[in-house]
């Protein structure tokens, strides 16, 4: 006859369970630092989906050979048991560890996010994590379970700590995973310090499909100046979408536009996010201002930028500051009928009545963008229609300047066309037309990202990173 199985004390185990799980975590994680460094020799696998699989496939093997235990609870002394006692089964591992915590308890809620929030919300993604912590938390202290576990007939229990082979083993083999993933994470910013600022780590590999894509850009790319004023041929507005508003060798490309002669005598007209339209007439006098020495041009200049930028009134670099200077320049060399007119957009501004509220309330005004937008129609249909050069660069952070979500996007997203080139094709249908400079991803918010995960920078890369200008169809 059988004995039946001793009756296990049910314990919450917060502290253990804790500890455990960010070891096991930790090493989830280096083991997908290996994998993709590995993986990205010979093709592309997001990081998102080699997480998942090492997720996965870590709590399966560990359990299935370990008995219950993975080596982070080896070394905190706990071990996962089925309800009555008894090892699990095959099907209590896939049960509580792939469609539990897995599937419901990572994918689908990271599905949903990425369904409504395609540009990432950290703070919507920040309360999901804290509802779901707390009601695990919650179910943790009252059913001394986790729900992952009251679902799948499992439950964690105390075991004695052994300082035995398998302790030593399972301690030496986290320490040296950590160590050699350290490592590798560290070794570009130590092997090319220089490399490391206009590249990512580790690239997308070179694959058919970046061939395709650098064979793309060498057979239909032209300069990007030609480019930019070919589209002027077609369209009356042309607008830019700068990457993040400091960069500068963005605006390398802008001066070269603008010192070109081909602006000066077809196009003449400039429309700016950064600048509140109350300093448009400081603009107008500055522009049309001969200075002394260089001296009295700095000077001037960096009082314009900085009272007439009501939202973004410092940065590091001095693109926006060489901008003023470069036209200012400019103009002094020009007739009074072929000088260059420039426009401020953004919101209006006194800095004599401004709080920190009213700064805040500016900087997140819902809108933002169709505001900018009417002061760039205002002066267009007033002024630059009657002028003999009717065209115009305007030139916005990528944010404002995307122009029309794409209907089949649109429905999968929460996406509205709600900025301010948008509303510009709207107003002045088939005369629009917006360039997207190359620029980083902002989906994690200031956790830089490559676009399309790296693809066109390895296209680019393989070409000796040209500069170029190219349609994308559609």
């Amino acid at each position: 006859m059988q004995s039946p199985q001793p009756k296990i004390k049910t314990q919450a185990l917060f502290w253990l369970r804790l500890s455990s799980t960010l070891i096991d975590l930790a090493i989830i994680y280096c083991i997908s630092i290996l994998l993709q460094a590995l993986i990205w020799k010979f093709v592309f696998a997001d990081f998102s989906s080699i997480l998942g699989t090492a997720f996965f496939v870590y709590y399966f093997v560990s359990y299935r050979f370990l008995k219950g235990k993975t080596p982070a609870k080896i070394l905190t002394g706990i071990k996962v048991v089925k309800t009555n006692g008894e090892g699990l089964s095959l099907k209590n591992i896939v049960l509580r560890e792939f469609v539990l915590k897995g599937t419901v308890g990572l994918f689908i809620p990271f599905f949903f996010i990425e369904l409504f929030y395609p540009v990432w919300s950290i703070l919507f993604s920040a309360i999901l994590f804290v509802i779901i912590l707390l009601l695990s938390l919650l179910i943790l202290l009252i059913f001394k379970r986790t729900w992952w576990e009251l679902l799948s007939q499992t439950r964690s229990i105390k075991i004695s700590v052994s300082q035995g082979p398998t302790f030593k083993y399972s301690f030496l083999s986290i320490t040296a995973l950590m160590i050699f993933s350290i490592l590798l994470i560290i070794y570009p910013f130590v092997s090319g310090k220089e490399e490391i600022k206009t590249s990512f780590v580790p690239a997308y590999p070179a694959t058919k499909e970046t061939k395709l894509y650098a064979d793309f850009i060498k057979n239909n790319a032209q300069n990007p100046v030609d480019y930019i004023f070919d589209l002027f041929k077609k369209y009356d507005i042309v607008v830019i979408s700068e990457r993040l508003h400091p960069e500068y060798s963005q605006y390398e490309l802008i001066f070269k536009l603008i010192n070109d002669e081909r602006f000066t005598n077809n196009i003449g007209n400039i429309f700016t996010e950064c600048g509140s339209v109350s300093f448009q007439d400081t603009l107008h006098t500055y522009l049309h201002t001969h200075f002394e020495n260089e001296d009295q041009l700095n000077r001037s200049t960096a009082n314009l930028q900085r009272n007439s930028n009501g939202i973004w009134p410092l940065w590091s670099n001095t693109n926006l500051f060489d901008f003023l200077k470069t036209v200012n320049k400019l103009n002094g060399t020009l007739a009074d009928s072929s000088k260059i007119s420039w426009y401020f957009t953004d919101l209006a501004v006194n800095w004599e009545t401004m709080t920190h509220e009213k700064y805040v309330a500016g900087y997140t005004n819902p809108k933002r963008d169709s505001i900018m937008a009417a002061h760039i129609i205002e002066k267009y249909n007033n002024i630059i229609v009657k002028q003999k050069r009717k065209k115009t660069l305007v030139i916005m952070n990528t944010r404002h300047g995307y122009g029309l979500i794409n209907d089949r996007i649109k429905k999968k997203t929460i996406f509205e066309d709600d900025n301010t080139t948008a509303f510009l094709m709207k107003a002045y249908p088939g005369k629009v037309s917006n360039v997207m400079l190359n620029t980083v991803s902002l989906k994690y918010g200031y956790l830089f990202t490559p676009i399309q995960n790296g693809q066109w920078e390895t296209a680019f890369s393989t070409l000796g990173n040209p500069d170029v200008g190219f349609n994308f169809a559609g």
